[in-house]
């Protein structure tokens, strides 16, 4: 059973073997796929997206970074509730970050190699 919390987002990383610009294009391709993509920024590689309103939320907010890491890149997710006050599931926003970083593995596994 998922937590309930009054804590206003869940931060989590990822880390990938590939370089960030493989990295962002793949989290691209799963929120613009997945989610409701609002902003990207390719200097920054950061994006920002939403996942869509449910029975027991009104959605989640995600802002996403691809950062370099040695020999690869880390992905930063940080999600949080759409509607202030609204209770963070700490199981659900999990569930979100593990959906993600298991859409961009499938893409980067997808891609031909570097």
């Amino acid at each position: 059973m998922g937590m309930l919390s009054f804590t206003s987002a869940l931060e989590c990383e990822f880390f990938v073997p590939v370089s960030p610009a493989h990295a962002y294009s793949a989290l691209r391709n799963v929120a613009s796929g997945k989610y409701r993509l609002k902003s990207e920024d390719d200097f920054t590689l950061s994006l920002f997206f939403k996942s869509s309103i449910s029975v027991f939320t009104y959605g989640e907010k995600i802002a996403a970074q691809v950062v370099a890491a040695g020999g690869g890149s880390t992905i930063r997710l940080t999600i949080s509730p759409n509607v202030p006050g609204q209770l963070a599931q700490g199981g659900k926003n999990k569930q979100i970050a593990d959906r993600v970083f298991a859409g961009v593995v499938v893409i980067l596994e997808a891609a031909p190699r570097e």
